[in-house]
């Protein structure tokens, strides 16, 4: 918890910060800055969790029978949580 606190949370926040600012955005643009935050954290738990969905979909419930989803909806899955997800973040900006 303290490394998560005290190293990755920072990290990210300045990271945010300074893709905001290579797009001509000071630190006065938190709502932007806090999109990309989300939006940058989002995408670590996204790829992150991956291996761990499609082991858990492809091996776990097919060796007990209960998998009835293919390789293609699986993608089309991971697609669909992505796209929304970039759909509330825009309508964040676009609010403010």
């Amino acid at each position: 918890m303290l490394l998560l606190t005290n190293w990755y949370m920072p990290k990210l926040w300045s990271t945010s910060v300074a893709l905001a600012a290579h797009f001509g955005y000071n630190k006065s643009h938190e709502v932007l800055i806090t999109v990309i935050y989300n939006l940058l954290d989002s995408g670590k738990d996204l790829l992150l969790g991956l291996p761990f969905g499609l082991y858990s979909t492809f091996v776990v419930e097919q060796k007990h029978g209960f998998n009835k989803q293919t390789l293609g909806l699986f993608i089309k899955d991971q697609l669909i949580s992505v796209r929304s997800l970039l759909q509330d973040r825009i309508a964040a900006i676009c609010i403010r």
